[in-house]
């Protein structure tokens, strides 16, 4: 069997007719799969009936910052 690697869980939030959006359920979870990483979630916290939920290597969830700029160029001729 594989050693555990930490996952990030992510469950869907809002509500129809508005696209889903997702936010963190929990803390990280060691775990082989994602599948074990989701019923470990599901275990250790309050997930509601019904509930959608991801599990992300953390190694993957790599955040990013994004800038962005706008110029405007005039060209004559």
């Amino acid at each position: 069997m594989s050693d555990p690697n930490p996952y990030v869980i992510l469950r869907s939030v809002g509500s129809a007719p508005l696209p889903a959006a997702w936010q963190e359920h929990g803390p990280r979870q060691q775990a082989v799969s994602a599948e074990q990483a989701i019923r470990k979630a599901v275990a250790a916290t309050e997930t509601p009936d019904g509930a959608t939920l991801v599990a992300v290597p953390a190694r993957s969830w790599k955040p990013m910052t994004v800038t962005v700029e706008t110029t405007t160029r005039v060209k004559i001729g």
